[in-house]
């Protein structure tokens, strides 16, 4: 494994606001420019090389009312709790408002998202101060994002069309 792994992120929220969310995160030593698309979630991250992978709904774990915005911050918070922050890391995610605030570009103010906002602030910096490791935030096109796609096909999946 390189001293550096890439994550990618995305969360959703069925019907928006006040649904099931729905989050992903997969982690690669490389970043992913281009994949395949099977049918199958697992064969699309271990087809491409994930090094790990995790997709599912959030049943009650997020205390504030569901959206998509709450959704990609829980994602984030899912993944920054299971990664190995012995490497840099950087995040890739389609939410270009999470990127922007993550990376101190763009406030926050009082959105529903604030609580799981700040908790993904406190264990990103936390990990950074213990392990020396550097976390950055990168926008992907949805259509570049792994994790994106792969929560289309478990919506799909679930929901339907």
């Amino acid at each position: 494994m390189s001293n550096k792994i890439y994550v990618y992120t995305d969360g959703g929220c069925w019907p928006n606001p006040g649904g099931e969310m729905l989050y992903a995160y997969s982690v690669f030593d490389t970043p992913i420019t281009s994949f395949n698309i099977p049918d199958d979630i697992k064969d699309l991250f271990i087809g491409n090389g994930a090094l790990e992978y995790n997709i599912g709904l959030m049943f009650g774990t997020i205390p504030v009312e569901s959206s998509n915005n709450v959704a990609e911050y829980a994602a984030l918070l899912c993944a920054l709790h299971n990664i190995d922050f012995l490497h840099d890391v950087t995040i890739f995610s389609d939410s270009l408002m999470l990127v922007k605030q993550m990376s101190g570009e763009y406030r926050v103010n009082n959105g529903r998202y604030k609580p799981v906002f700040e908790n993904c602030v406190i264990v990103k910096n936390d990990m950074e101060r213990k392990t020396g490791s550097k976390v950055d935030f990168k926008f992907v096109p949805r259509e570049k994002n792994i994790s994106g796609i792969a929560l289309e096909i478990f919506r799909e999946k679930m929901y339907g069309k």
